[in-house]
């Protein structure tokens, strides 16, 4: 008689065959959707040109195809060794067409799925869920813990209408301003100047901050935009970090617009995160060689007169606070002498260290400073921002054309 653990061998081989056929074939579906959505998006908002550099330049998108021509080459010899094998009466081919349908399940839960994160009142994604409390672990900064309002933004509520007698301004920026790292809210940017305002101008100031966590110039107008039109504040506040804000394609410019469904699935399919990572490194280029795409420049220069020209329609004031690379490449130039829009740079701050005062030639030496830099990250720290407070502040009140 037959050793029963040999007879086993061959059923055991071919059952983990087909579990390991199963993943192999939820892994690939799950990176062609990756690839359909970069499709989608060219089709539908970004160029081609830069959809096919996203897809080109992720390694998934290399190991889909070489996992798509394993499966194609292994279904006929894995199915023959199949039917070579028997489960009771019946062959084991057909587990493979099951096995197969069974990594396409998880696609198409990906298809149905719902999320819980949808755009505010605004139309934007937030990037974190609203009325939400979150704790960020200790890594290059320390542990902290974060609140967001109803819709999604960092940090308390407001109404639309301001309470009598208060002034507003309307706060915008990326994480610098958001806070990445800052614990108590009370160190945030939007308090500090709420602070400087009131103290400098008289009354109470309200600071309304609509910073999101990343973002850059697309966002920094349209949030303004959105939401002057609705609180119409006496100031506008715009953070501007430089040639690292001159990227065109930001994520929350690509998901403007976009079904809630197409959304859901650029978060759940990572395209998202590379869209953010393709963003940072053009930025990052644009800063190293201190010269952004002309074409991206033009484009961008269009959004910002967009702003200007309502801020001109609808009264107010615009500060452009620039914390790293002050005009980056004459980017503003044509709105030096605007009456209605000022500009403020790190070395317009009063009170920074004396130390720092030789360096004002380079970008940003405050976050060499671990004062008012976090060390290691470059976000400023309560302290970095009550300093730069001060210089926005300076400026809101100055006279036009300053």
């Amino acid at each position: 008689m037959d050793d029963p653990a040999k007879a086993c061998w061959p059923l055991g081989m071919s059952l983990a065959l087909l579990w390991l056929w199963k993943k192999a074939v939820e892994l690939a579906a799950g990176l062609l959707v990756g690839l359909g959505l970069w499709a989608y998006l060219a089709w539908v908002k970004v160029p081609a040109a830069f959809a096919l550099r996203c897809a080109a330049a992720d390694w998934r998108t290399f190991f889909f195809l070489a996992l798509a021509l394993g499966l194609a080459a292994g279904w006929g010899p894995l199915r023959r060794r199949l039917a070579g094998q028997r489960l009771g009466v019946m062959s084991l081919s057909w587990l493979l067409p099951a096995a197969t349908l069974l990594g396409l399940f998880p696609v198409y839960r990906l298809f149905a799925h719902d999320g819980p994160h949808r755009p505010n009142r605004y139309g934007f994604y937030t990037g974190f869920n609203p009325d939400s409390e979150l704790v960020f672990e200790a890594g290059i900064l320390p542990r902290h813990r974060i609140r967001t309002n109803s819709l999604g933004f960092r940090g308390r509520e407001w109404s639309a209408p301001a309470a009598p007698g208060v002034r507003r301004a309307l706060l915008v920026g990326d994480s610098f301003v958001w806070g990445r790292g800052i614990a108590d809210e009370s160190g945030l940017l939007d308090r500090r100047l709420e602070r400087e305002l009131s103290a400098r101008g008289g009354g109470k100031w309200e600071v309304i901050n609509v910073a999101g966590s990343p973002s850059a110039l697309w966002y920094y107008v349209h949030a303004l935009l959105a939401v002057g039109r609705e609180v119409r504040p006496d100031l506008y506040v715009m953070s501007f970090n430089g040639f690292y804000d001159l990227e065109p394609w930001e994520v929350q410019r690509v998901k403007t617009g976009l079904p809630h469904r197409a959304v859901q699935m650029m978060e759940a399919s990572g395209v998202s995160e590379r869209l953010h990572r393709m963003g940072a490194a053009l930025g990052d280029r644009y800063a190293r060689g201190r010269r952004a795409d002309p074409a991206a420049v033009a484009d961008l220069r269009g959004e910002f007169r967009r702003l200007v020209a309502f801020i001109d329609e609808t009264g107010g004031r615009l500060v452009v606070w620039e914390p790293l690379t002050p005009n980056p490449g004459g980017f503003f130039d044509e709105f030096l002498r605007h009456p209605r829009v000022a500009f403020a740079s790190w070395s317009d701050a009063p009170g920074l260290p004396a130390d720092l005062r030789p360096r004002m030639g380079h970008d940003a030496p405050w976050q060499e400073d671990q004062t008012l830099a976090f060390p290691g990250d470059g976000h400023p720290t309560p302290a970095g921002n009550a300093v730069f407070a001060k210089a926005i502040a300076a400026k809101a009140f100055s006279r036009p054309k300053d």
